[in-house]
């Protein structure tokens, strides 16, 4: 497998314009999924110190700070790809919020610019979680934007969670690096997520199958001013 096209950012502006996007108090985390040995990654950013803190002593040690986007150049497949020409990175928000027009710039400039299709992969309060009615079991929910060539498709994706009474699996969790702890904290009591790894895996999975259904979709929609 070649190495995904991350050049793209790791020089010039496009990376910097995205964790600038990131430094503001409605996000929780901004990182990029490291698909190769399904492990994640991620950064914390916070106008509250103790948030900052409290997030410092969880996140794994290979956790980067957005600012120092020098760092990213010495990092292999600092982007998670599903395949040879599927790569991305997810942003983690404290606010429910959709995306802002400088993200989708930066992404649909960067899908102009190379031939791979680029995701985003936004993780909100409002969205992430909730219990499914029949099963009782927690579930995620993640909003999902493929770019191809500058198009773009919104799809949404949901995984369901592994049965617990205990809160050591959502640790786990926390400590890949999705920060949703303040949002969550009752559901996660209900019903934490048991095996990380695996979670990661399903969700890798559930990225395939989306890419798969947006094709058509990428194909067939005008492209984004």
């Amino acid at each position: 497998m070649t190495e995904p096209d991350w050049e793209i950012w790791t020089n010039g502006t496009l990376l910097s314009s995205l964790l600038s996007e990131c430094s503001t108090s409605s996000y929780d985390s901004c990182g990029y999924l490291f698909g190769k040995d399904r492990t994640i990654r991620s950064s914390t950013v916070t106008d509250h110190q103790e948030n900052v803190e409290k997030q410092r002593r969880v996140t794994t040690s290979n956790s980067f700070q957005p600012a120092d986007a020098q760092r990213l150049s010495s990092l292999r497949n600092p982007l998670f790809h599903l395949s040879e020409n599927v790569t991305g990175f997810y942003v983690a928000r404290r606010k429910a919020t959709t995306p802002s027009l400088q993200e989708l710039s930066v992404l649909r400039q960067a899908s102009s610019v190379t031939t791979k299709h680029l995701f985003l992969l936004f993780i909100t309060p409002n969205d992430v979680v909730y219990k499914d009615s029949a099963s009782e079991s927690l579930c995620w929910k993640f909003w999902c934007y493929f770019w191809k060539e500058g198009k773009v498709a919104k799809t949404s994706l949901r995984i369901r969670s592994f049965q617990s009474t205990s809160e050591a699996g959502y640790a786990e969790w926390h400590q890949a690096g999705f920060d949703v702890s303040e949002t969550s904290a009752v559901a996660t009591a209900q019903a934490g997520l048991s095996n990380c790894e695996s979670t990661i895996e399903a969700l890798k999975n559930g990225l395939q199958e989306l890419h798969q259904s947006c094709i058509p979709l990428l194909d067939s929609s005008p492209a984004v001013p």
